[in-house]
């Protein structure tokens, strides 16, 4: 996995905006920052609005940061993740007599779902680069027995899916659902 993060001339401090990850995984969330803030102090804290936000780590267990001046990037180092540190979280420089400085994103964590009826079952969700939400549902191991109709909700977004499990095949061509403002698309890939 890698990052790109576009750093604009009105903020000291940019990362990205979104990241998702699986439960259970760690994650390291590069922070830039203006090279006149070398010798401040950087933070993470969780919560939408960054002013005022709980301050998580400025080390810790679970977090730890590291802070490389010469770049000039902070990083942060989540680990063990589960679903309950989805949120919003910042990067944050503090400035002495000012406002502190920072930058928000998203962090989703989600769940490994592991086994349904003896199959394997894997649930990813993602935003693309066009602002999509995207689920992914991969199934393995299926036997006979699971020949059915099958139901994936994003929110209020449902799509029902039927499928057949034969003896010599196991092949299923897997189905996207994206919420794009108002519209439901289903693909086949």
């Amino acid at each position: 996995m890698f990052f790109v993060v576009v750093s604009t001339d009105t903020q000291s401090v940019s990362t990205v905006s979104h990241v998702s990850v699986k439960e259970g995984s760690s994650i390291t969330i590069p922070c830039l920052y203006d090279q006149r803030y070398s010798n401040n102090v950087k933070y993470w804290c969780r919560g939408y609005y960054w002013l005022g936000c709980s301050t998580v780590v400025r080390t810790g267990p679970k977090t730890a940061i590291s802070d490389d001046i010469n770049q000039p990037i902070f990083t942060v180092t989540m680990t063990s993740l589960s679903s309950s540190d989805s949120d919003y979280y910042s990067c944050i420089v503090e400035r002495k007599n000012k406002v502190d400085d920072g930058v928000r994103l998203q962090l989703s964590v989600t769940p490994v779902i592991g086994n349904l009826d003896g199959a394997s079952v894997e649930l990813k969700r993602i935003i693309d680069a066009s602002g999509k939400i995207v689920v992914t549902v991969t199934m393995s191991g299926q036997k006979i027995k699971n020949t059915g109709w099958n139901r994936c909700a994003l929110g209020d977004l449902q799509v029902t899916v039927r499928m057949t499990v034969n003896k010599h095949t196991t092949t299923q061509n897997p189905t996207t659902i994206s919420k794009d403002s108002d519209n439901l698309q289903r693909s086949m890939l």
